[in-house]
């Protein structure tokens, strides 16, 4: 019985690190296009090759943007799927760190994404932060009452600091129970359809979109809330952002991409007022940095979903941004 008991641990033991060498070694065959993009993210930095003009924000951007239609300006995109500032800070940073830094940086979130993290922690698995900004990141969270900015479904609470920040670097490491869902679904057989996504992204220039329908009168998220509720370390870290660009001479444009006319119509006027009070007062505390923050809006017909631009609206808008940055270096 005892060797029985043995033979089955040692078995255990070897799948368990067969599972964790194929999650920490084999990205491209589980993850999604987070990954991918990420990825991208991350080649820049080391390609020695800074772009002029770099935009650095949340889907909305990353599928709004296409540096390709932009003629007269040279641009890239960073932006991430679901991402906050928390990940744009860690970006600029180690754009100024790796020698990379642009000659004006576009920021952007969707108003959402200053009121709660809805992918968090996939950018810790998918390796965009290193084990010492999640301490940092953690540090930042404690500052602020252990405050939760991030939703519990995907990642759960603890009382105990500790535990929290233990998961997050559990996550980074590859632990396999934090990683059930995507083995399951992958089957570790997403490698071609990722590698062909990988080539793509770094052809478009970090530009990465979700479809191309030609109208969409859904609702997005916004107008799911009465009041707009920031959390703090994510407002604590566009200002960090802000403060790190002021300190490097950065030049910053912060715009807000446009919500679809349905969305526009329906977004509570209160969640709009409070909304713009935060802005009113990052104004003043930051008037080297260029605002077009107000809520505003595309035709449906511009959207390929609640959230997101399709091909006609991407070309808008990415027309639009090369404009406003002609037009700031024309002052």
């Amino acid at each position: 019985m005892k060797k029985f008991i043995f033979k089955t641990l040692v078995f255990l033991a070897v799948w368990l690190v067969v599972i964790w060498g194929a999650l920490y070694f084999l990205p491209l065959n589980y993850s999604g296009y987070t990954y991918v993009v990420s990825e991208n993210v991350m080649s820049y930095m080391k390609s020695g090759k800074p772009a002029k003009y770099v935009t650095v924000g949340d889907s909305r951007i990353m599928a709004g943007v296409q540096p390709n239609v932009m003629k007269k300006e040279d641009f890239y995109n960073l932006s991430l799927g679901g991402a906050t500032p928390v990940e744009g800070y860690f970006t600029v940073k180690k754009l100024i760190e790796n020698k990379m830094q642009p000659e004006v940086l576009v920021l952007s979130y969707a108003p959402f994404h200053l009121t709660i993290h809805d992918t968090y922690p996939r950018p810790v698995g998918d390796g965009l932060l290193t084990a010492d900004e999640i301490s940092e990141l953690y540090d930042v969270v404690e500052k602020n009452g252990n405050e939760v900015f991030w939703e519990t479904d995907k990642l759960s609470v603890s009382d105990y600091s500790w535990v929290n920040r233990f998961k997050a670097y559990s996550v980074k490491f590859k632990n396999p129970m934090f990683y059930n869902a995507e083995l399951r679904n992958s089957l570790l057989m997403r490698y071609r359809k990722n590698a062909q996504l990988q080539k793509k992204v770094k052809k478009d220039k970090g530009f990465h979109s979700y479809s191309n329908h030609k109208f969409s009168d859904q609702l997005n998220r916004e107008t799911r809330s009465e009041h707009f509720e920031p959390k703090k370390v994510l407002v604590s870290y566009l200002r960090a952002t802000f403060e790190l660009a002021r300190k490097n001479n950065l030049q910053v444009i912060y715009l807000a991409a446009p919500f679809n006319e349905a969305s526009f119509n329906s977004v509570n006027k209160q969640y709009v007022a409070e909304y713009n009070a935060l802005f009113e007062r990052l104004k003043r505390e930051y008037p080297e940095v260029v605002f077009y923050s107000d809520i505003n809006a595309y035709p449906n017909d511009l959207f390929t979903d609640a959230s997101h631009l399709n091909h006609d609206g991407t070309v808008r808008f990415s027309h639009k941004i090369e404009d406003l940055v002609t037009e700031y270096r024309k002052k």
